[in-house]
């Protein structure tokens, strides 16, 4: 997946969709809440002040535990794996 075509909504829907919380994400990635809340109620990345190396680990550790982002001229959007299954430690979305 390119970095440049993943959007907040997508990120925001791979965390739904694996049952994480806001808080989940923080302890998993180890990017700051504050970047995170930020991230998650934007509607794009360029509106957001980011680096690119938090970026990368937050696309990162949603595609470990199962995320598969995907864009075309069409269509964008998140899916997870088929083999996922939620990990007894996934804390409810907030």
């Amino acid at each position: 997946m390119r970095l440049d075509n993943v959007t907040p909504g997508q990120i925001r829907a791979a965390r739904s969709l694996l049952g994480w919380s806001s808080r989940a994400l923080v302890e998993r990635s180890g990017v700051s809440a504050a970047t995170i809340k930020r991230l998650l109620a934007a509607d794009n990345v360029d509106k957001v002040p980011i680096r690119m190396g938090n970026f990368i680990r937050l696309i990162s550790v949603l595609e470990d535990a199962g995320a598969i982002f995907f864009h075309d001229e069409d269509h964008c959007g998140v899916m997870v794996r088929k083999d996922y299954r939620l990990s007894k430690d996934a804390v409810s979305v907030d």
